[in-house]
């Protein structure tokens, strides 16, 4: 942030940041298409941390838990579902996006695209869920 002047380096950082993020959630969204499910798995997580961080200072953006949310759901996929602790995480991570959607203003939760999101993101925890029965 050198030669910033202060009024400028909190939206310079933001857009940095925001940047970061996406990046990290397109390089796991690429690697999971290349089945490097360990790699994307850690760029999801990191980028759930930038974000989870990122939300502490605006606890009620609904952009940023969307795409929380959906870093979550995208994580829950790059875990095995052959043993039972990877599907515990699994299942873990499906409802941390779930609890993020929830928190929505009822503009946005009842959209069609978040109760698309609702549904995919319900049925894979009960896929995830039939396999421990």
């Amino acid at each position: 942030a050198a030669g910033l002047q202060e009024s400028e380096s909190p939206t310079t950082r933001e857009s940095a940041l925001s940047l970061e993020m996406e990046a990290l959630h397109m390089l796991g969204r690429i690697n999971m298409l290349e089945k490097e499910m360990d790699i994307a798995l850690n760029l999801f997580k990191d980028e759930i941390k930038l974000r989870e961080a990122t939300s502490r200072s605006r606890p009620f953006d609904p952009e940023l838990r969307l795409s929380t949310a959906d870093a979550y759901a995208f994580a829950s996929r790059c875990l095995p579902s052959t043993d039972r602790t990877s599907r515990e995480l699994a299942t873990y991570y499906v409802d941390q996006a779930l609890g993020l959607i929830s928190g929505l203003p009822p503009k946005i939760r009842n959209a069609e695209t978040t109760q698309q999101k609702i549904v995919d993101y319900n049925d894979y925890r009960s896929q995830l869920l039939e396999l421990d029965e």
